[in-house]
This record gives structure tokens, C-alpha cells and sequence, in this order.
């Protein structure tokens, strides 16, 4: 069987495009994780969030008679409230980078 040698040229581009589109979900995945960890680099919302509720949970504490336990006890809501706000913000910029690479608006 004798081919038309255009037809060779299509088959041979629409195997290309597939393996650049894999290519092009694995870059774009590492893009997404780039991107997300420099807006929200991992562990950055549980201290800031620990600081400001145990600020807060002294202040609160000490207008009830015990801010050491205000204290610890707004630190831990606070770091843990902070924390998963942090997932959070970082899983949205990952979904956000991701589509806008699939769609070819990254570097």
C-alpha cells in the first residue's frame, strides 16, 4: 500500500501535537506549583496567623482574668485558622496557573 506523502505529513503532526500536549500538562504543572508557592509559600500563614491570635487571645484573656491562657489558646486558632486559609489561597493561584498555561497564557 502506497501512502500520499501529505498523508504521512498529517499523521506524523497529529502524533507530535499529542505528545506535545503531554509535554504541555507536565510543564504545566510544575508552572502551577512555582507559581503557587511563591504566593503562598507553605507554613507562612500558620505563624502569622499564631502571632496575631495569640495577640488577640492576650488581650481577650486579660480582660477575663487569665491572658497566658488567652494567649496560647488564640495562638493555636489563630495558626490553624491561618493555615488552612494558606492551602487555601495556594490551591486557588495552582488552579489559576495551571488553566491559564493549558490555555497558553504562561511563559
Amino acid at each position: 500500500m502506497k501512502l500520499n506523502g501529505k498523508v504521512v505529513m498529517v499523521l506524523c503532526c497529529l502524533g507530535a501535537a499529542a505528545v506535545a500536549e503531554a509535554q504541555s500538562a507536565s510543564y504545566c504543572a510544575d508552572y502551577a506549583r512555582r507559581e503557587a508557592e511563591y504566593a503562598a509559600p507553605a507554613g507562612r500563614g500558620m505563624i502569622r496567623g499564631g502571632a496575631r491570635g495569640a495577640a488577640g487571645g492576650a488581650l481577650f484573656g486579660a480582660i477575663a482574668g487569665d491572658a497566658g491562657t488567652g494567649a496560647a489558646v488564640g495562638a493555636i486558632v489563630g495558626g490553624v485558622a491561618s493555615g488552612a486559609r494558606n492551602v487555601s489561597t495556594r490551591d486557588q493561584v495552582y488552579n489559576d496557573a495551571y488553566n491559564a498555561c493549558m490555555r497558553g497564557n504562561a511563559p
